[in-house]
C-alpha cells in the first residue's frame, strides 16, 4: 500500500517500521550486516521525514530514536570487522548514537521512563566504540549506562529482557564480568534469542567477558544453547 499511497503517513510508518524489522532481523539473527544497514537507512530517512512533519507525535520519534540506536549499534561492529573502513563507520555510530540521543533526552527530561533504555543503549555502544578506539571514556560511560538502569523507577528488578543485556554490556564495559554473566543469563532465561547479536557483541562490548578465562566459556556455551534452540524451532 506504501507505493500506491507513499505520501499517507500511516503507510509511510508502517512501512518504516517493517523495514526496521527486516533490519532487526538481519542484525540480530542472520549477521548480514550490509543487508541490515541498508533495511535500517531506508527506515531512519522514512522516520525522519514523519517526525519532522507531525513533531507532535511521539510514536514516530521514539521509532526514530530506535533505528538511531540499532544503526550505531550495526556501524559499530562494521568498525571493528573493517579496520579499512574505520572512520566511515566510527563517524556514522557518533552521528546515529547523538540522534538517539538528542531524542531520547528530550523525553527523560520530560519525565518519560520510556526513555531509559534508550539513552543507556547508546551509552554502551559509545562505550563499546571508545574501547575500540582505545578512548579514555569507556568506564564513565558504562557506568553511566547502569546508573540509568540501576536507578529507573522500580531498580534493577524490574529492567525486561532488552535492559539486561545492555546492563551486561555496561557491566563487562566496566570490567565486571560476573554481573555481566549474571545478567546475560537473566535475559536468556526471560527469553532473549537474538543469538547473532550476542556474538557480535561479544566481539565488541561484552569483549571482556567473551574473553575471560572463567566465564568466557560459559559465555559462548550460552549462545551456542541459544543457536540450538533456533535452530529446534
Amino acid at each position: 500500500m506504501y507505493r500506491t499511497n507513499p505520501t499517507d503517513p500511516e503507510y509511510r510508518f508502517q512501512y518504516a517500521r517493517g523495514l526496521g524489522n527486516f533490519g532487526l532481523i538481519e542484525r540480530c539473527y542472520t549477521g548480514n550486516l550490509d543487508h541490515a544497514m541498508e533495511m535500517l537507512t531506508q527506515s531512519q530517512e522514512l522516520q525522519l521525514g514523519l517526525a519532522r512533519e507531525f513533531s507532535e507525535v511521539k510514536t514516530f520519534h521514539f521509532d526514530l530514536a530506535y533505528t538511531d540506536n540499532s544503526l550505531a549499534e550495526v556501524s559499530l561492529w562494521l568498525a571493528a570487522a573493517h579496520p579499512d573502513k574505520r572512520g566511515e563507520y566510527v563517524d556514522l555510530c557518533r552521528k546515529s548514537a547523538d540522534s538517539a540521543g538528542k531524542i531520547y533526552g528530550q523525553f527523560h527530561r520530560a519525565g518519560d521512563a520510556n526513555s531509559v533504555h534508550g539513552l543507556a543503549w547508546r551509552l554502551v555502544t559509545l562505550a563499546a566504540l571508545d574501547q575500540l578506539e582505545n578512548g579514555p571514556d569507556t568506564v564513565r560511560l558504562a557506568e553511566e549506562a547502569a546508573s540509568l538502569l540501576e536507578n529507573r523507577p522500580g531498580g534493577a528488578l524490574t529492567l525486561g529482557r532488552r535492559e539486561l543485556v545492555t546492563l551486561a554490556l555496561a557491566s563487562s564495559l566496566q570490567g565486571d564480568v560476573k554481573a555481566a554473566y549474571a545478567h546475560l543469563k537473566d535475559a536468556l532465561d526471560r527469553g532473549e534469542n537474538t543469538a547473532e547479536r550476542f556474538e557480535k557483541l561479544g566481539q565488541t562490548g561484552l569483549r571482556a567477558l567473551a574473553t575471560d578465562t572463567t566465564f568466557g566459556p560459559q559465555f559462548h556455551e550460552l549462545c551456542r544453547r541459544v543457536r540450538q534452540s533456533l535452530k529446534s524451532d
